[in-house]
């Protein structure tokens, strides 16, 4: 009799062990399967063949600095809605940026990234991402107001200028955040043309934003789109 206590009590213990073990699994698996389209990546330039447009109703949009997890997010003091070219409307909800830059474009790192992050009419996120870069003679309009702006704590952009198509078109792929929660189903469009800062801006950058870029994560097969 006892030995069959003894039985039932090492298969109750073994039963025990085998779930607990399988819930690892399968934990394991599920967290593999969910952060398996994480940002940023790796890209490399490419010719669009389609078109793809902001429409902003405001010309130009006000911004107040606010702090969040010692970082800086400028948040739009009205609703912004642009219009784009894939027929979804989005809400601008704040712009921050990264030191140095979290994606790579044809292996270059840029001193700099900022990110534009929306939410879309389907309720889901939209980052627009802009590498930045060093040059004798800065070319965004908005480069004096931002350095203004850590001071100041408000900023007013032109939105046409930093919602309107680079150069040379941007790139789109779906991915995640880049900071906790690393949420996933995230469209990316990131501009395969750089805005051009100077060396002051980006000290400043340094000084609010310093080392705060996510490694490049594996692009699992993922699809790139290009975009004009």
């Amino acid at each position: 009799m006892i030995e069959i206590y003894i039985l039932g009590g090492l298969c109750l213990f073994l039963a025990y062990v085998l779930k607990w073990l399988i819930n690892i699994v399968i934990n394991e698996w599920k967290k593999q399967r969910v952060m398996s389209s994480q940002s940023p990546i790796a890209l490399k330039t490419r010719k669009g063949l389609v078109p793809f447009t902001f429409d902003c109703e405001d010309q130009h949009i006000t911004l107040r600095t606010r702090p969040v997890n010692g970082n800086i997010h400028f948040v739009p003091t009205t609703k912004i809605v642009i219009d784009t070219s894939l027929v979804q409307s989005f809400v601008l909800q704040q712009l921050h940026f990264h030191y140095p830059s979290e994606h790579t474009v044809d292996g270059h790192i840029f001193p700099a990234e900022l990110h534009a992050v929306f939410r879309s009419s389907e309720d889901c996120n939209v980052v627009l991402a802009r590498c930045l870069a060093l040059g004798e003679q800065p070319v965004w309009t908005a480069h004096d107001n931002i350095l203004t702006a850590f001071k100041s704590g408000t900023v007013t952009l032109n939105a046409q200028e930093l919602f309107s198509p680079s150069k040379d078109g941007w790139l789109m792929y779906t991915g995640s955040l880049t900071t906790p929660p690393y949420a996933e189903n995230v469209t990316w469009f990131v501009s395969q043309t750089p805005l051009v800062v100077s060396d002051t801006f980006l000290r400043t950058l340094e000084a609010h934003f310093n080392s705060n870029a996510r490694r490049i994560q594996p692009c699992n097969g993922r699809h790139i789109v290009a975009f004009l």
